[in-house]
């Protein structure tokens, strides 16, 4: 029998298929760079974003005068909120710019598409000055929303247009997406009556929101906008869009709520708890109707802050305080008393016209945890949040220095299970939070705001400044290999978990090259490597004799197309 054919015949038997083993962890790759943004007085990065050539767009608020880069920003205000872009390849910020008015305004969410970049959030000021838009207030005591567009110009960002909505009642923006031209916006509004354009949502306490507008370059302008909740407080906190499917999370304190055809309920105490939600719309156009509806967790309290899409496969994250939650047939268990916060992440498998409960994961520790964001791409899922004194992510414990640290993770989604790939913390004594993440490349950006002096690692925020300011740090992962899914598909590895040496069949492009392997370990450094001649065919021999016991990545590469998975070394 050929060696090809005994390779194959053990692959057949065995079910090899190129993932890792639920269970594995790795060492968590370093942080690379850790900055300060706004430095000089207090700020905090809400929300970031990343565009198709690796640029990174952050947004969040600040107070007094600040630096962002080479440019100072004052506040007109109490707060004011910024935009700005940074550029990896120069690692300097090209351009900031600020928005705001005489009062408290503050940014929800950042969106990007091409060289256009959304912000959305709410604001006090009347007026509040976008460029050269003014928004005024529709009048009463509470905030009403807004909407703006940046157009990165390199240097500078340009305002193309801003929109407000709202009432005269508290009404803010939290998350915001964007498709195509089409640019969702989700929140809260209490007003009795809110417009979002010609369109007029009425209601009575604090009702769901989910609009959308369309962008005509120059202009932007509300399609439709959907509202729903019940007597009580009821919020969306996140909305992602692929293609016409939306999808939005966030929480209801009403005792039910009515999602289309599909009403949401609490019985016993868990009716007058906070209820976490995921819920799905289909854009028709000029139009918009609910799809399907979840609960996220059963009993509460509970709220699902951030949300993610890989495929038909949609993330959310959240966080509970009570004694236990069920998660179809997962329950996860508080670590601390049942009024501290834990974290869950959970995944969805969208049918179409319906959703069916897949895995859930906790991070949990004796203080509160929070989670506040999720990036994937693939089936790699990452994580950021906070946690007080300790916290337990997969089989590692992340200890902390001050009231609240950051972490970051990597979650591996196998399909009916999960594993935790890795987690890293960083912080100081003080109050911290990670409140963004985003993608590019095989670098993962992290945002949110420290209380210096802060560690990153070996790196150190040490802003002279008494309060909270705003920081962007990024660590590589080297699983964020480029890959297609069809290049992914005809990769077998082969024994993973290895010893000494693994076997791998590749699959051949017409046209190309042959193969090169390479082995990087978590800081990204090759540590074996392999170039397949012409007449190389079958399963390729690749020696892992001698490596650290550990989790690496096995990269596929011919010209510019690569593939790769995790490889375990025992």
């Amino acid at each position: 029998m050929k060696r090809a054919a005994v390779w194959g015949w053990l692959l057949a038997i065995s079910g090899v298929v190129c993932l890792p083993r639920a269970g594995a962890y790795a060492q968590a790759p370093a942080w690379q760079t850790a900055l300060a943004v706004g430095e000089g007085g207090f700020s905090r990065v809400e929300a970031t974003a990343t565009d198709a050539s690796g640029s990174l767009y952050v947004a969040g608020s600040f107070s007094g005068t600040v630096r962002v880069g080479t440019t100072t920003l004052r506040s007109a205000g109490q707060y004011d909120i910024f935009v700005a872009k940074w550029n990896p390849a120069t690692g300097t910020f090209s351009w900031a710019q600020r928005a705001g008015g005489s009062d408290n305004d503050n940014v929800g969410g950042l969106a990007v598409n091409g060289s256009n970049v959304y912000v959305t959030g709410y604001y006090y000021s009347s007026p509040m000055i976008v460029g050269g838009v003014s928004l005024s207030r529709y009048g009463g005591t509470g905030p009403d929303v807004f909407v703006a567009k940046f157009t990165d110009q390199g240097s500078f960002g340009q305002v193309a247009w801003a929109q407000r909505a709202g009432g005269t009642n508290v009404d803010f923006a939290e998350g915001i997406a964007v498709s195509g031209t089409s640019v969702y916006v989700v929140g809260s509004v209490a007003s009795t009556t809110a417009a979002f354009g010609s369109t007029s949502l009425t209601g009575s306490g604090a009702d769901i929101f989910v609009a959308k507008l369309t962008d005509a370059g120059s202009t932007g302008s509300f399609v439709w906008a959907q509202r729903t909740g019940g007597a009580s407080g009821d919020a969306a906190r996140a909305v992602v869009a692929s293609g016409t499917s939306v999808y939005v999370v966030g929480g209801f304190d009403s005792p039910s709520i009515r999602f289309g055809s599909t009403t949401l309920t609490g019985t016993g105490a868990d009716e007058f708890a906070f209820k976490a939600f995921v819920a799905k719309l289909t854009d028709a156009g000029a139009s918009a109707s609910f799809t399907w509806a979840k609960r996220c967790g059963n009993p509460g309290p509970a709220s699902a802050w951030t949300v993610a899409v890989s495929g038909a496969a949609v993330y959310v994250g959240g966080t509970f305080n009570q004694t236990s939650t069920t998660f179809g047939a997962t329950t996860l268990t508080n670590a601390g008393p049942a009024s501290t916060n834990d974290v869950f992440i959970t995944k969805y498998q969208d049918l179409g016209a319906d959703a069916s409960q897949g895995w859930a994961q906790p991070i949990s520790g004796p203080a509160d945890e929070g989670l506040a964001a999720l990036a994937v791409r693939g089936t790699e899922l990452y994580v950021a949040g906070r946690f007080g004194g300790s916290a337990r992510v997969g089989s590692t414990t992340l200890t902390g220095a001050g009231v609240a640290d950051v972490f970051v993770a990597r979650l591996t989604d196998l399909g009916s299970t999960s594993s935790f790939a890795w987690a890293q913390p960083a912080g100081g004594t003080g109050d911290n939070d990670a409140r963004s993440l985003a993608l590019a490349g095989s670098r993962l950006y992290v945002g949110g705001h420290v209380t210096p002096p802060a560690s990153f690692g070996s790196l150190q925020l040490t802003d002279p400044a008494t309060t909270k300011v705003g920081f962007l740090a990024s660590l590589t992962d080297p699983v964020l290999g480029v890959a297609s899914a069809s290049l992914a598909a005809g990769l077998r590895v082969w024994p993973n978990p290895a010893q000494t040496d693994v076997r791998v069949l590749a699959p051949t492009l017409p046209g190309t090259a042959p193969a090169t392997l390479s082995l990087l370990d978590t800081q990204g450094r090759v540590v074996r490597t392999h170039t397949a001649s012409a007449t190389d065919a079958g399963w390729r021999p690749l020696s892992v004799a001698g490596l650290a016991p550990g989790l690496y990545y096995l990269r596929v590469q011919w010209g510019a197309a690569q593939t790769g998975c995790s490889l375990v070394v025992e």
